[in-house]
């Protein structure tokens, strides 16, 4: 390892070292509280990505920085008197940590998954991207940055500014050109913002959760895209804080109600008064963020959500559940191509007779519209016009 001066509690609180991700504490004073606690033999250190951080995008940019983060370590390792050393890892991360051991020997523990925040309640846990920071100023490199990443997210998500460090000082606005007319909401440290937030400088006490900043456009879906993180966030927990257990279940639950278009009002205030609890009544990152991200988008979003449970209508189209597939008894031919090439068997008629989908069981593939001779499938947001309701020959319809 190359030669690293001492570090002193001054030297982290004159550099302002913070936390990184979900949290951005001064790590002096972390260090001064956790010191005051006198957990003599149980004192140990542990640096992990956020338990909240899923996407694991920082590990790019932290791969070239092992030596830095195992300095850092054995720094403020000495600094609390630890007696043991961890880093917690995503499953699939050997390669990283063999680099690390590289630099910190055997006596750093490396696990995998999580950080169990019950069994190191007596641990000074910190973020990776502290550590480094903490490294970089004891071994003389520059510290004064941070790791970002901008994605835009709309039919796809795609990369505007790839995982870099970038000085503080800069806005968001200037690392990606995006036009704010087209914004939707941004998420940052799992907490949405409208277009504005982009004007925002970053600064040492901006929390940047797993480094990348999402931007949605206008194509988004609300109840879509809440939907799918809870699911995630779901996943990740652990499962022993029943609040997150719980809150997150039963937010996941109401989401699944409102896409099946069996949602009701009151459940909106339930799902909001769940994330603003979990806050209060968890262990970790994911129970403390995960529900809030409901929590905001009700605030921020509530007619949109209120569109899909009293209108049963989705303003963006992107809620499948809520789009609507239709033969156009108009142009059916009876040709049968549509009803042969349904993966999902919802496509109901007889040669020389106009077709009818079973809406509520088809997929939305779209595989019908693809091979229709007739272009005669039709898919739409708004509500279909009257259909015949039983076996009608081509051309007998007349209530189009």
């Amino acid at each position: 390892m190359t030669a690293i001066r001492n570090l002193t509690i001054e030297d982290i609180e004159k550099a302002d070292i913070r936390d990184y991700g979900m949290y951005t504490d001064s790590l002096a004073e972390k260090i001064k509280e956790y010191n005051a606690g006198g957990n003599g033999d149980d004192a140990a250190i542990v640096a992990a990505l956020n338990n909240f951080d899923g996407s694991y995008e920082l590990l790019k940019a932290l791969k070239d920085k092992c030596e830095s983060i195992c300095a850092g370590i054995e720094k403020i390792a000495k600094l609390i008197k630890a007696k043991k050393r961890f880093v917690y890892l995503p499953e699939g991360c050997e390669s990283f940590a063999k680099c690390l051991e590289k630099y910190a020997g055997k006596d750093l523990i490396i696990e995998y998954g999580i950080v169990p925040v019950r069994e190191h309640r007596k641990s000074l846990i910190l973020h990776l991207e502290t550590a480094r920071k903490a490294g970089d100023l004891a071994l003389g490199n520059d510290y004064d940055n941070t790791p970002v990443k901008i994605e835009e997210i709309g039919g796809e998500a795609k990369t505007v500014f790839e995982m870099a460090y970038v000085p503080y000082g800069k806005k968001l606005s200037q690392l990606a050109d995006v036009d704010k007319e087209q914004v939707k909401y941004v998420k940052a440290a799992g907490r949405l913002k409208d277009a504005d937030y982009l004007e925002t400088i970053i600064e040492k006490d901006m929390p940047l959760g797993d480094g990348v900043i999402r931007i949605y456009d206008t194509t988004c879906c609300i109840v879509d895209q809440v939907q799918k993180d809870v699911k995630a966030n779901r996943s990740r927990s652990c499962g022993k804080c029943t609040f997150c257990r719980e809150g997150l279940a039963q937010q996941d639950m109401r989401l699944d109600e409102i896409e099946d278009k069996a949602g009701v009002l009151r459940a909106l205030d339930v799902m909001k008064k769940i994330g603003e609890s979990m806050v209060y009544s968890t262990q970790c990152s994911i129970g403390e963020f995960s529900g809030l991200e409901a929590a905001d988008s009700i605030d921020m979003f509530r007619e949109e959500y209120e569109a899909h449970i009293k209108k049963k209508y989705c303003p963006t189209g992107a809620c499948k559940s809520f789009i609507r597939m239709y033969v156009d008894p108009r142009k059916c031919d009876g040709c049968m191509v549509c009803l042969k090439a349904c993966p999902d068997n919802c496509i109901e008629g007889m040669e020389g007779y106009i077709h009818i989908i079973e809406d509520d069981y088809c997929s939305k593939c779209d595989r019908c519209i693809e091979v229709c001779p007739q272009n005669a499938i039709v898919k739409t947001i708004e509500k279909a016009p009257a259909l015949p309701d039983r076996m009608t020959k081509v051309g007998r319809f007349k209530r189009y």
